[in-house]
């Protein structure tokens, strides 16, 4: 996930991206953590990240939907359709919709055998909900612009 990534590494990810694409009718879709609404105040960003940090022990830096679109174009794509949805990682219907009920069931036994993980599951939850309303998940799906010569 770019969101786990800093600035500098993003911008690496989506300029390869770029390249790889160069010359084709490819696409490149992206799916990732998104801070919302766009002018959400930057001290209230920080705090998020902050405790993104403190939950999952990565610099996770979600964008918001125009930082995310204009990373894209800066590095040489046009953003041609996103969308964005509420954010519901961990949560247990996304969980058997994304895994499906038998793998899901079998990553919730893994997490109630280990207290450490069932630990850092739960803090991980609680601070997505805290921040429920500032969080979210975009996907974006971009084509290379046409170079300009």
């Amino acid at each position: 996930m770019l969101t786990m990534q800093p600035s500098a590494a993003k911008r690496r990810v989506v300029r390869e991206a770029r390249r790889l694409l160069d010359g084709s009718a490819g696409r490149y879709a992206i799916h990732e953590l998104c801070l919302l609404p766009d002018d959400l105040d930057p001290a209230l960003a920080d705090r998020i990240a902050a405790d993104l940090q403190d939950a999952i022990h990565v610099g996770a830096r979600p964008l918001t939907p125009t930082g995310w679109s204009e990373l894209l174009a800066d590095e040489g794509f046009t953003v041609t359709a996103h969308r964005t949805a509420p954010m519901a990682l961990l949560e247990p219907r996304r969980l058997v919709a994304d895994e499906g009920l038998v793998p899901a069931l079998r990553i919730v036994g893994r997490m109630l055998r280990d207290p450490v993980a069932l630990r850092r599951v739960r803090h991980m939850r609680r601070v997505f909900r805290r921040h429920s309303a500032h969080l979210g998940a975009i996907g974006l799906l971009a084509v290379p612009t046409p170079s300009q010569l």
